[in-house]
């Protein structure tokens, strides 16, 4: 069944490309940089975020911290985005 327009093609539990290149993180053939707006979804650290907006604070070998409107920052590691257990999406500026 193909994926609807805007629906990402990952889905809960399948594995999804993510790395981290230049300081740019590459997730689902989409370049993700330092500053950029994001909406994130999915559990982290055994919380339910459920989508939330936020902009890119700074990106590691193996995690991408985002800031979210009321300054708390969250970790994401690489490995989430590659399970598909956390999704990261554009949203404009």
């Amino acid at each position: 069944m193909p994926a609807c327009a805007g629906e990402s093609p990952v889905r809960d539990g399948e594995a999804a490309d993510a790395r981290v290149e230049d300081g740019k993180l590459l997730y689902e053939r989409r370049w993700f940089h330092r500053g950029q707006s994001v909406y994130v979804e999915g559990p982290a650290r055994g919380r339910d975020l459920n989508r939330f907006p936020g902009h890119i604070h700074a990106i590691t070998d193996d995690a991408i911290w985002v800031k979210k409107t009321n300054l708390e920052r969250i970790r994401i590691y690489v490995s989430q985005l590659a399970r598909g257990k956390v999704t990261l999406k554009r949203r404009a500026s």
